[in-house]
């Protein structure tokens, strides 16, 4: 899902919506290979020309969340930023 808080309109709202279901099919095929992974760690493997913000990969994770394809765990681990992160699975 893309939340268009900055009042996107025309095509660059249909690009936008585009991208943020195509890096959700991509996101859940970097769990299924992994299997449990935090918000950091699919983002270093999805990230790779460094462009994406952490926030959008964890957006994705929410929204598969909430369509039920991944489930947050009670386990964490230390993100990039020195702070606990829970861990996701494919449920």
């Amino acid at each position: 899902m893309y939340y268009n808080t900055n009042k996107e309109e025309g095509i660059d709202l249909e690009i936008s919506l585009k991208n943020s279901k195509s890096q959700e099919v991509i996101i859940l095929s970097i769990f299924k290979d992994n299997k449990e992974l935090s918000a950091s760690k699919a983002w270093s493997i999805y990230n790779k020309n460094k462009n994406t913000p952490l926030t959008s990969i964890r957006r994705a994770i929410t929204d598969l969340c909430t369509k039920g394809e991944l489930i947050k765990t009670d386990k964490t681990v230390i993100g990039i930023y020195g702070k606990k992160e829970h861990i996701y699975k494919i449920k």
